[in-house]
């Protein structure tokens, strides 16, 4: 499992000094050990939640590919139809919770590690190319099933590029860090690990 992407060692003398790319504060510990060591948990960061929800799609590598590497408008059509299909199909079918709840939970550390990459552009541009625009337009013509089949492999493409698959088969092995009636499925597929906040108060 990865570090938070907003969090960064500030080149000081001592290598548990880190900085936040929100505030451009330093972290302290309590933070660190909470927070910034698992990229799952950025959505309950008093931090993110106070400076980080308008960048949200950060942690998401298909807006990530779409529009801060290829430069494409937030309303790209493909981009568009891909979020048709988490919207309308992929949310509103259980058997496909497993594909949410991992790209929520490994999906910031892939966007993060493909922003990293020398050869991004390339890497993206085939992306979209070969398997987003592919995924398009099978949802304009309602083949969702297999837009959906199609989706999942990308992601696991995706993991495996970054070197991912070993996290992605443990946090399968544990509900991918969710405990029971955490997870709200319509809100899932965003790169962001997001929970019940209804069922949560009940605890």
């Amino acid at each position: 499992m990865g570090w938070c992407s907003h969090c960064k060692d500030s080149g000081g003398f001592f290598s548990t000094n880190y900085v936040c790319n929100l505030t451009d504060k330093y972290i302290p510990s309590g933070f660190v050990n909470d927070y910034c060591k698992y990229d799952y948990r950025v959505s309950s960061c008093p931090w993110y939640k106070e400076y980080g929800q308008s960048s949200s799609s950060s942690f998401c590598f298909i807006t990530t590919v779409t529009c801060n590497i290829l430069g494409k408008d937030d309303k790209d059509p493909v981009l568009q139809d891909l979020r048709s299909l988490r919207d309308n199909y992929l949310q509103k079918d259980s058997k496909y919770d497993f594909i949410l709840k991992a790209y929520d939970t490994i999906a910031p550390q892939a966007a993060k590690k493909m922003m990293e990459d020398e050869e991004k552009v390339s890497v993206a541009t085939e992306l979209y190319e070969d398997v987003l625009t592919p995924i398009s337009k099978l949802v304009d013509k309602k083949q969702y099933e297999l837009a959906s089949e199609l989706y999942y492999c990308m992601t696991l493409k995706v993991y495996k590029k970054y070197d991912l698959l070993k996290d992605y088969n443990e946090l399968m092995d544990n509900d991918f860090g969710y405990k029971e009636g955490e997870f709200d499925q319509s809100t899932a597929g965003h790169g962001m690990k997001l929970i019940n906040l209804e069922v949560k108060s009940e605890i």
